[in-house]
């Protein structure tokens, strides 16, 4: 039930963020992070979310236009380094 997220989830969001996204895959990305940091991490889950200039590219250039940037915290034991390859 997404109701009983509410006390187990705090948000750090700006306000007037706007961003082209869509809305059906950033909910499902959303529900699974939040989900999985829920089942293995156990509350509180921190999620922020920002807009910040862009990261530098790996060449040392710069990119272009703002990005935003969505982290979901828990306090779980995190992914095993040696599973990290697989995981995306």
């Amino acid at each position: 039930d997404a109701r009983a997220w509410l006390d187990a989830v705090e948000l750090d969001a700006e306000r007037g963020i706007l961003a082209h996204v869509d809305p059906r895959r950033l909910d499902v990305i959303l529900a699974n992070l939040i989900g999985n940091a829920l089942k293995h991490g156990g509350s509180p889950v921190r999620v922020s979310v920002r807009v910040e200039p862009p990261a530098e590219r790996p060449d040392g250039t710069a990119g272009s236009g703002d990005q935003l940037v969505i982290r979901v915290r828990d306090h779980g034991p995190g992914v095993p380094e040696e599973v990290l390859p697989h995981v995306f």
